[in-house]
């Protein structure tokens, strides 16, 4: 077993607000991708179910992942409860979507519409990570 595949297998999902599955019987779990962030890495992990198609999550794994994304800096939890995890990295916030799910996700999209129209009552978009699975 690899380290991120025991990683996987080792967490208590129903534990965390951003898993969708609870309630659900696992069939098992596989790590679908992996790539290095910083001194981390991003993990893409499959719950497979026994009644139904599986989720796809991602799991940051290590220090600075946060801020390797946002370009450098210290990062800092906002300290709130969250479906998805974000992090203060300098005057950033950087927000990792944990369900990912094939496509475009509509939260990022709508983002660049309210930028593209010049609207200021919202945080801009400043960059999204776009992967390919395999």
């Amino acid at each position: 077993m690899t380290d991120a595949a025991a990683l996987v297998a080792g967490l208590d999902l129903d534990a965390h607000r951003w898993f969708a599955g609870k309630g659900r019987a696992e069939a098992g779990r596989r790590v679908v991708d992996e790539w290095p962030v910083g001194d981390g890495r991003l993990i893409v992990f499959e719950v497979a179910y026994a009644d139904g198609a599986p989720d796809l999550y991602v799991l940051p794994d290590g220090d600075g992942v946060f801020a390797a994304l946002a370009g450098g800096g210290d990062e800092r939890p906002l300290g709130v409860d969250q479906t998805h995890t974000s992090m203060l990295v300098g005057d950033r916030v950087v927000k990792l979507y944990r369900r990912v799910e094939p496509g475009p996700n509509p939260e990022v999209e709508v983002l660049e519409a309210l930028d593209a129209v010049g609207f200021d009552g919202e945080p801009a978009l400043r960059d999204a990570i776009h992967r390919t699975l395999p």
